[in-house]
């Protein structure tokens, strides 16, 4: 493999974890989920660590799992939404990995995402913060992707042609 992991971006509700537990079961490599992962750490869910730290804390530990992850290899990581503000967090994953982004517009976002465990949607208006947060962030999902994946289809059809891509950017 040329890459040694694979790197899955996006915004909420584009399918992250689930095309990547996917994903690693048919490259057969292990998956870490940042956002799991910065639970499990600190025995908080994100939700709550939002509201007791505030989103510069969570940052950091976000920073710091994905320091720690970055550096394994044969790996499939899954960030989290907000995780490619970060330029330090854009090159310890462009690294040694290839980075997918996974796309789906804001109509489709609204469609599957919960807002109520979303701390960045809290309260009224959680569309036009959608819609907010998605244009200031699409920019870096662009800046930082080798593989763009629209995620509104079938998973076969996601999971296909990421495989195919995936290919062909090794093999030429």
């Amino acid at each position: 493999m040329l890459y040694n992991n694979i790197v899955l971006i996006g915004p909420m509700g584009t399918g992250k974890s689930t095309i990547g537990k996917i994903l690693s079961n048919k490259f057969k490599c292990k998956f870490y989920d940042i956002d799991n992962e910065i639970e499990k750490n600190c025995g908080l869910k994100i939700s709550e660590i939002f509201l007791v730290e505030g989103e510069n804390s969570f940052r950091k530990r976000e920073h710091k799992i994905i320091k720690y992850f970055s550096k394994k290899n044969g790996v499939l990581i899954s960030t989290g939404g907000g995780s490619i503000i970060n330029l330090k967090n854009i090159h310890l994953l462009r690294n040694n990995s290839i980075i997918i982004y996974l796309y789906t517009s804001v109509f489709y976002q609204i469609k599957r995402i919960d807002n109520i465990n979303r701390p960045l949607l809290k309260g009224k208006n959680y569309k036009k913060k959608l819609y907010k947060i998605f244009k200031i962030r699409e920019p870096f999902y662009h800046y930082i992707a080798d593989i763009i994946i629209n995620t509104e289809k079938k998973i076969e059809l996601i999971i296909k042609e990421i495989k195919k891509r995936i290919y062909f950017i090794e093999n030429n």
